[in-house]
C-alpha cells in the first residue's frame, strides 16, 4: 500500500471511509426497520434501544477484529508458514504490518458505525420524547 500524501488522495480515502460507514449504517437501519415491523415496536424507546445495541455490537466486533488478528498471527503454524516462504525478513515484516493496519481499519469503520448508531439512538430518544425533551 503506498502512502497517500496529496490532499486529493486523502479526500478520496476519507470519502471512501465515509461511504463505507454510511453504507453499514444504512444496512443496520434496514435491519432495525425489519425487526421493528416484525416485532411491532411502536415506541421511540424501543427503536432507540435497538440502535444503542447495534452500536454496542458494532464497537464490540471492531475490538474483536484486533484480538482475532493478533491471536491468529501469533500461532506457531502462522509463524512457521511465514518463515519458510521465499521472502526476506523485511518483506515478511511489511506483510505483518499491513495485516495489522487492516485490523485497525476495520476497528475504525466499526467504531464510527457504533458512534453513529449511538447518535441516532440519542436523536430518536430526544425527538421521541423519551427523555422528556419534546421539541416542537
Amino acid at each position: 500500500m503506498k502512502a497517500t500524501s496529496s490532499p486529493k488522495s486523502m479526500l478520496v480515502a476519507f470519502a471512501r471511509f465515509l461511504g463505507i460507514v454510511l453504507g453499514l449504517e444504512v444496512i443496520i437501519s434496514i435491519l432495525i426497520a425489519f425487526l421493528a415491523n416484525r416485532y411491532h415496536w411502536t415506541t421511540a424507546e424501543q427503536i432507540a434501544t435497538a440502535y444503542m445495541w447495534a452500536g454496542i455490537i458494532a464497537i464490540g466486533f471492531g475490538f474483536f477484529s484486533l484480538v482475532g488478528q493478533w491471536e491468529s498471527t501469533r500461532s506457531f503454524e502462522h509463524q512457521y508458514s511465514t518463515s519458510v516462504i521465499n521472502k526476506s525478513a523485511w518483506e515478511r515484516t511489511q506483510g505483518n504490518v499491513m495485516d495489522f493496519l487492516q485490523s485497525f481499519r476495520v476497528l475504525l469503520w466499526l467504531l464510527a458505525v457504533g458512534i453513529l448508531s449511538f447518535g441516532i439512538s440519542w436523536l430518536v430518544q430526544v425527538y421521541g420524547g423519551v427523555m422528556g425533551l419534546l421539541i416542537p
